[in-house]
C-alpha cells in the first residue's frame, strides 16, 4: 500500500479491511442515499432498491466464498483462510456500517415529512395525501428491515468463523490419527537423564534438547502458526481468539475421544514404552504436550484458548489412560517435573473447574 495510507476503513471506530467490491457497495449506498433525500417522492422504492442490492451482495459472497462457488469457476485456483478472513472482514464492515445508514433514512424520511404535509394541507388533495402517507410508512418499514439485513451479514460472518475453526480442527484431526495411532520414536537410554537431575536448573536448560516429540505434532505446530499469522493479518484479535478458542475446544473433544480408544485398543511395544518413568504411553503424550506448548507459547494473541487446550489435554490425559496399565499410566512424577521446569502449565484446580 502506499507509504502513509491506512489500510484499513474506520467504521464506529472498529477497524476493516475492505476489498474493492465492498468500497464499491459503500459507494452505491451512498448514491442511493443521495438519490433518496433529492427526490423525498420515490423513497421507499429507492430504499427497497437499497435493501435489494444489499441482500444479493451477501448472498453472492457466500456463494463465491462461503459455498467455494469461486473454485469451481476458477476465479480462484483454492480457497484459503485468507479469502475466508477477508469475506468475515466485508460481512462486518456491511453489518456495522447498517445502523448509521439506517438512521440517516430515517432523519431524511422525518424532514420530508413536515414539507409534504404542508403541500398536501394547501392542495387539499385528499387522495394524494393518502398516497404519500402509505409511502411514508412503506419507506419506513424497509428501512427497520435494514435491522434485519444487519443480523444477516452477522449471521454470515459467524458462519465463516466457524468455518476458519473447522478448518483448524480438521488439520489437527489429519495430524492426531497418526499421533495416537503409530508409536513414538524410541528413547535413548540416558535421554530422560534430566529429570533425575539434582541439580539446581539443570532440568530447565536440558529439557527442550531432551524432549523427543511423535513426528507428527511438527506438522501439527506448523499449520496452527501458519493460520495463526495469516489471520493476524486480516483480522482483530479478539476475532482470532475467537476462532482458535472454538478450534481448541473442539481439538479438546476429540483427543479426549481418541484417548478412550487408545485406552482400549491401543497396544504398546516395547520398545519404545517401558514401564518407567519418563517412557510409558502417558508419559509420552505429558511429553508432547510439553513440546506443543513450548513450540506455540510465542503465539502471544491467542495465549488464553492455547493454554485451556493444554490443560484439557493433560486433564484427558490423567482421566482416559488407565493407571492400572504400567505401559500406558501417566506417571504423577513426570507431570509435575515438567510443570517444575515450566513446560507445563500447573493444574487446575476443583474450583477453577466449576468457575
Amino acid at each position: 500500500k502506499p507509504q502513509g495510507v491506512d489500510r484499513y476503513l474506520h467504521v464506529e471506530g472498529y477497524p476493516f479491511i475492505a476489498v474493492p467490491a465492498a468500497l464499491a457497495l459503500v459507494q452505491v449506498l451512498n448514491s442511493y442515499v443521495k438519490l433518496c433525500s433529492d427526490i423525498d417522492s420515490l423513497a421507499a422504492e429507492i430504499i427497497q432498491r437499497m435493501g435489494n442490492l444489499l441482500r444479493l451482495f451477501n448472498q453472492k459472497m457466500h456463494e463465491y466464498v462461503f459455498q467455494g462457488q469461486a473454485v469451481r469457476n476458477k476465479t480462484l485456483k483454492k480457497l484459503t483462510a485468507a479469502n475466508l478472513a477477508l469475506c468475515s472482514q466485508c460481512c462486518g464492515l456491511v453489518a456495522q456500517m447498517l445502523p448509521g445508514l439506517q438512521a440517516n433514512l430515517q432523519t431524511i424520511l422525518q424532514k420530508e415529512q413536515p414539507q409534504q404535509e404542508q403541500q398536501q394541507q394547501q392542495q387539499q388533495q385528499l387522495a394524494t395525501a393518502s398516497t404519500g402517507t402509505a409511502s411514508r410508512q412503506l419507506a419506513a418499514s424497509m428501512v427497520a428491515d435494514l435491522s434485519k439485513i444487519a443480523s444477516e451479514y452477522n449471521d454470515h460472518r459467524n458462519a465463516l468463523f466457524d468455518k476458519l475453526s473447522d478448518l483448524l480442527h480438521d488439520r489437527f484431526a489429519f495430524h492426531a490419527k497418526k499421533w495416537l495411532s503409530a508409536a513414538h520414536p524410541e528413547l535413548e537410554a540416558d535421554s530422560l537423564a534430566w529429570l533425575f537431575s539434582e541439580e539446581p536448573g539443570a532440568e530447565g536448560q536440558e529439557a527442550q534438547e531432551r524432549l523427543q516429540p511423535h513426528e507428527a505434532l511438527n506438522s501439527l505446530v506448523e499449520d496452527i502458526t501458519k493460520m495463526y499469522r495469516a489471520l493476524f493479518k486480516t483480522l482483530t484479535g479478539d476475532s482470532v481468539r475467537r476462532i482458535f478458542a472454538k478450534a481448541f475446544e473442539d481439538m479438546a473433544s476429540k483427543f479426549d475421544q481418541q484417548l478412550i480408544q487408545v485406552a482400549q485398543e491401543f497396544s504398546t511395544p516395547t520398545p519404545p514404552y517401558e514401564d518407567k518413568l519418563g517412557f510409558t504411553l502417558g508419559d509420552r503424550f505429558a511429553q508432547d504436550v510439553a513440546f506443543l506448548r513450548t513450540e506455540l507459547e510465542n503465539l502471544s494473541g491467542i495465549s488464553t484458548p492455547i493454554g485451556r487446550l493444554f490443560q484439557d489435554m493433560l486433564q484427558h490425559i490423567q482421566v482416559r489412560l488407565p493407571a492400572s496399565d504400567p505401559l500406558k499410566a501417566l506417571h504423577p512424577a513426570m507431570l509435575s517435573t515438567l510443570q517444575r521446569v515450566g513446560r507445563l502449565p500447573e493444574a487446575r484446580t476443583a474450583a477453577q473447574e466449576d468457575g
